[in-house]
């Protein structure tokens, strides 16, 4: 998708990561282009971690993102992000 979708000025600055303002860019722009657009056929199928019922609307997959996370998208997709990422230690 590229860096128009979430670039650095679209992120507030500073050294603070806001996790609610990532979020909600998030949902507006990939979320968004995924439903309207890029995914538009295949929204059963990307969607798979969502209800049923939510898989064909932009609000509900939005309010089952703000509990699930990444884990709205089917398990092919969701089971690339990494949960805990290790310590360093030091090595």
């Amino acid at each position: 998708m590229g860096p128009y979708f979430i670039s650095k000025k679209n992120l507030p600055e500073g050294e603070m990561f806001d996790s609610a303002v990532f979020t909600r860019i998030f949902k507006n722009k990939v979320i968004m282009y995924l439903f309207d657009d890029a995914a538009k056929q295949k929204r059963i199928t990307l969607f798979g971690g969502c209800d049923e019922k939510a898989k064909n609307q932009y609000s509900k997959i939005c309010r089952e993102f703000d509990t699930k996370g990444v884990y709205i998208f089917c398990e092919r997709i969701s089971s690339q992000f990494i949960d805990n990422v290790p310590e360093d230690d030091g090595e």
